[in-house]
């Protein structure tokens, strides 16, 4: 058993599954399982050489599933790739090589890997929890940086944090007032935050299975904390006075023009005014990783034709040593491992 909780980075592209998700032959969803296993042996994978021993006994305690559900995972790899071989080496022992991330993603066909993070292998079995969250995080911090650049053009501009904004209660600076699930803020506010339809649309998921994943309630369910959020109505820069229409109503958003430099705006009207609806902000606390270095490598893989050639010649090589080749190599005294070529 291991004594310690290793850790290893997920790829919210991979983690989620939501754009490349498929079904084995029994019509089970088998996407989502084979990266778990892919990840839990990168995890204990100490020495990166690609391949691990492990007892599939404590990778269904690791991940809180049965010995067959793992077994399945393990099938349903090789078949489509995840895994290049498998070799039994006692009872319920398994020296495994799995690929590597840039040919997986080449296979799948997936240029961008989405958002980094760095979790436990016993947080594993709330992977797709954690893939919204980094994709939320990744998603809030690119609009931050769209803000900052903005506050450069609008020296006024001031750009509260996600931390004031949901855990605070102090009404200063650019809070005007705060009630309920609202932070109203300021006109010369710069507000920021992440779209749950652009994030659904990155990830491959619909807009209603990303609001459960965040909601405080669907949450609890699954033994997760929830995530401190709230939502920001801004003060429009232009008055509304005279582009106010008859059918105004509280409980009704509508889109007009002649509002923040011209372009359409959805208008709330409150008791403390008009405001403009922003995105929701999220106090997400996961450190992202840049992974540059795989990004480089995944990009080149997709362009690159000499890629391609290589992919072809392993799958190439791998069918003659399925075949004739293996017998070819033993005549001739070669020593390999049977298991990298042989599923």
């Amino acid at each position: 058993m291991l004594g310690f909780l290793p850790s290893t980075t997920i790829h919210t592209a991979l983690a989620d599954c939501g754009n490349w998700e498929s079904k084995n032959d029994k019509g089970q969803v088998a996407g989502h399982g084979c990266v778990k296993l892919l990840y839990f042996l990168r995890a204990v994978d100490f020495q990166g050489c690609g391949n691990v021993e492990i007892d599939l006994r404590i990778a269904a305690i690791a991940l809180d599933k049965s010995l067959y559900t793992i077994r399945r995972w393990l099938k349903s790899g090789l078949e489509m790739g995840f895994f290049r071989g498998s070799r039994r080496v006692a009872t319920k022992q398994y020296r495994i090589f799995y690929t590597s991330l840039d040919k997986i993603c080449y296979l799948l066909n997936i240029a961008d890997i989405g958002a980094c993070t760095d979790i436990e292998v016993c947080d594993l079995k709330n992977a797709k929890f954690i893939a919204t969250e980094a994709q939320t995080k990744q998603l809030q911090e690119r609009s931050k940086f769209q803000a900052k650049e903005g506050k450069r053009k609008n020296l006024s501009k001031c750009i509260p944090t996600a931390e004031v904004l949901t855990t605070s209660d102090l009404c200063t600076g650019a809070i005007l007032s705060k009630v309920g699930r609202f932070t109203y803020l300021k006109f010369y506010a710069h507000p920021h935050g992440a779209s749950q339809k652009t994030i659904a649309h990155q990830s491959g998921r619909h807009v209603s299975t990303i609001q459960r994943r965040l909601s405080d309630g669907y949450r609890e369910q699954h033994a997760l904390k929830p995530i401190p959020k709230t939502q920001l109505l801004a003060q429009p820069v232009r008055t509304v006075i005279g582009h106010e229409p008859a059918s105004w109503d509280k409980t009704k958003t509508i889109a007009i023009r002649g509002i923040d430099k011209g372009f359409k705006q959805k208008i709330w009207k409150t008791s403390l005014g008009y405001f403009r609806l922003c995105p929701n902000v999220y106090d997400i606390p996961l450190e992202l990783t840049p992974k540059r270095r795989l990004r480089s490598n995944i990009k080149r893989s997709l362009k690159d034709d000499s890629f391609k050639r290589r992919f072809a010649q392993e799958d190439a090589f791998k069918r003659w040593m399925a075949g004739k080749g293996s017998k070819f190599l033993r005549r001739k005294g070669c020593k390999f491992i049977s298991s990298d070529y042989e599923t």
